[in-house]
């Protein structure tokens, strides 16, 4: 009776594992037990803020915030906060984005369902503030535009940066 392939195979692969079994004795002394994978604990989500510079809601011009959750899993809720020139901050309501998904909010509607009716014909910056284990979990950029017109502009958003402490309008001072 002829021995099938696959048992010749099985003997083969037996061979090999006795083989690199005694080698690894002859080199180390004694074969060390293999580690065992332990998960370790997913890092906690923490307080993020990423700041997109300019929105307007000026005559003729519409701001519109584009969010993407760059997450595998988790939704992620993102909360805009207006900053007027002066500091004066209003928030707008919560947006919760699926993973992988993009949300677009009209910043004046979102002035209106607010009810914030001193930010009307104002401009100023957004601070998008969530929870995540990173601010890369969420990308996000304005789009200005004016109606009618061929203009446009379109503004990443930028989380804060660890080198510089001190900034003005024309230079940054890098940390000693």
């Amino acid at each position: 009776m002829k021995e099938s392939p696959y048992a010749a195979r099985q003997i083969n692969h037996r061979y090999v594992c006795a083989r690199t079994h005694r080698l690894r004795a002859q080199c180390f002394g004694a074969v060390a037990p293999r580690p065992t994978a332990t998960a370790s604990p997913a890092p906690a989500a923490t307080n993020q803020d990423v700041i997109v510079a300019y929105w307007t809601s000026e005559t003729g011009w519409t701001s519109e915030l584009q969010l993407r959750n760059n997450g595998l899993s988790q939704p992620l809720t993102v909360t805009p906060v207006l900053r007027l020139a002066d500091g004066a901050e209003t928030s707008l309501a919560p947006v919760t984005i699926q993973p992988e998904e993009v949300a677009s909010v009209d910043i004046n509607a979102a002035i209106a369902a607010a009810a914030a009716s001193q930010l009307v014909g104002t401009y100023g910056s957004v601070a998008l503030r969530f929870q995540a284990v990173s601010a890369a979990a969420l990308y996000a950029a304005m789009m200005i535009h004016n109606m009618g017109h061929a203009i446009a502009f379109h503004i990443d958003a930028m989380g804060e940066s660890q080198d510089f402490q001190v900034g003005s309008r024309g230079y940054l001072v890098a940390p000693k």
